[in-house]
C-alpha cells in the first residue's frame, strides 16, 4: 500500500520538479473576466474593487447576476455607472430553463464576452495579486486553450480551516499534476482561463448531468495533453473564502463529489485510486492493532506515510505557499481520509445546488 501511495506522491512531485517544454507565450492585449453571482451582495462589496484593480492588461469585467433576491442587482447597477470596463447582465428566474446550476449564467457571460481569452472566478473569491489577470493571460501559448490555476482557501485559525486547506491542497495536487503530465481531467471555476472559441452551447448541455460540475465536466470534455497548461506562480492565485461551519463545508464537498461519478471510467479509477489506497492503508493499521502488533510498528508505518508525502511534495508546498502543511499533516491526514469516505457515501444520495 505504501508503494501504491508512493506512486501518487511521485506524480504530485512532478508539478514543481518536472519542467515541461512549452512554446513561447503569446502576447494578449485584452481579456474578459467573468463572474457569476447569485445573492452575493456582501462578497461583491468586498471583492469587486480588487477585481477592478487588476493591472498590466486591459480587461472587461462581466458579472452575471443570476436572479439574486438580495441587494446584488441594485449594487451592481450602481457600480456599473462608475466603471466603464464593468458590464452587468441581469437574469430572471426561468422555470423552463434546462441548464442546471450556474451553467445558464456562465454561458450568458461567455457569449457576451468581447475578447477571445476568458478568465473565470467566483464572487466569494479575490485575487492574491493585482497582476493575477495578467499572469493567467500570459500563460497562453499558440497551442493553449485552457489554463488551470490554483485557488487555495483563506488561512484562518482552527481545525476546520486546516482540514479545508489540506483537502483543497490534495485536490489541487491531483488535477494540476495530472494535467502537467498530459492527463487533464478537471479545473476549478474559481481560477481558470479559456479561449472563447473552444466553448459553445453544446458543451454546456453535454455537461448538464448534475447541478454542480460546470468546471469539472466542461474541462473533461475539451482538455487534452496538447491544449492545457497549469499556472502556479503566486501572482496567479485566487483566494477563496472558506466555509465557516462543518455542515456548510460538508454540503459543498458533497456537491463536488456528486459530480465525480460522471467522469469517464479511466478517470474514476485513476482518481479514486488514491482515496482507496488511503482507506486500505488505515484499515491495515487498524487490523495490525487488532492483532496485537506493537504500537511502535503501527506508528512507524503511519509516520512513514506522512514523511513520504512531505518529502516528495516539499517543493510543491513551498511553491503553493502551503508551508503549514509540514506540521498539520501529521494529525490531519486521517480525518481527511475518513471525510473522503463519508462524502462519497453522502454524495450518492443527494444532488446539491450551486448556491
Amino acid at each position: 500500500l505504501l508503494f501504491g501511495l508512493l506512486s501518487y506522491y511521485l506524480i504530485f512531485s512532478c508539478l514543481s520538479v518536472w519542467k515541461k517544454d512549452i512554446p513561447k507565450n503569446i502576447s494578449i492585449q485584452s481579456v474578459s473576466l467573468i463572474v457569476c453571482a447569485k445573492n452575493e451582495y456582501e462578497n461583491l462589496k468586498q471583492h469587486l474593487p480588487l477585481l477592478l484593480n487588476q493591472q498590466g492588461i486591459e480587461f472587461e469585467l462581466i458579472i452575471v447576476n443570476d436572479a439574486s433576491s438580495d441587494l446584488t442587482a441594485s449594487y451592481l447597477s450602481e457600480m456599473e455607472g462608475f466603471h466603464p470596463q464593468l458590464k452587468i447582465i441581469h437574469l430572471l428566474n426561468d422555470a423552463n430553463e434546462v441548464l442546471k446550476g450556474k451553467r445558464r449564467a456562465l454561458l450568458q457571460g461567455i457569449q457576451a464576452a468581447q475578447n477571445e481569452y476568458i478568465v473565470l472566478t467566483d464572487a466569494d473569491c479575490y485575487p492574491a495579486s493585482p497582476f493575477w489577470l495578467q499572469t493567467m493571460a500570459q500563460s497562453f501559448t499558440p497551442n493553449t486553450d485552457i489554463v488551470l490555476g490554483y485557488s487555495p482557501y483563506k488561512n484562518q485559525n482552527g481545525f476546520l480551516n486546516q482540514l479545508i486547506q489540506f483537502e483543497t491542497l490534495h485536490t489541487a495536487l491531483q488535477y494540476l499534476s495530472f494535467a502537467k503530465m498530459g492527463f487533464p481531467y478537471m479545473g476549478v471555476g474559481r481560477n481558470i482561463a479559456y479561449r472563447k472559441s473552444i466553448l459553445n452551447e453544446a458543451i454546456f448541455h453535454k455537461s448538464n448531468v448534475s447541478v454542480g460540475g460546470d468546471d469539472d465536466l466542461i474541462v473533461a470534455q475539451i482538455a487534452n495533453k496538447n491544449n492545457t497548461l497549469v499556472q502556479i506562480l503566486p501572482a496567479s492565485f485566487v483566494i477563496s473564502l472558506p466555509a465557516q461551519s462543518f455542515p456548510a463545508w460538508m454540503r459543498q464537498k458533497q456537491r463536488h463529489f456528486n459530480t465525480a461519478k460522471h467522469y469517464s471510467l479511466p478517470k474514476i479509477l485513476v482518481l479514486g485510486g488514491l482515496g482507496v489506497l488511503n482507506l486500505l492503508f488505515y484499515t491495515s493499521l487498524l487490523i495490525l492493532l487488532a492483532n496485537d502488533y506493537p504500537l511502535i510498528v503501527v506508528l512507524g508505518l503511519y509516520l512513514c506515510k506522512i514523511f513520504l508525502f512531505l518529502l516528495l511534495n516539499a517543493k510543491n508546498l513551498i511553491d503553493l505557499q502551503e508551508k503549514r502543511v509540514f506540521s498539520t499533516a501529521f494529525y490531519i491526514d486521517l480525518p481527511f481520509v475518513l471525510l473522503w469516505v463519508w462524502n462519497h457515501v453522502k454524495a450518492l444520495k443527494k444532488n446539491h445546488g450551486w448556491s
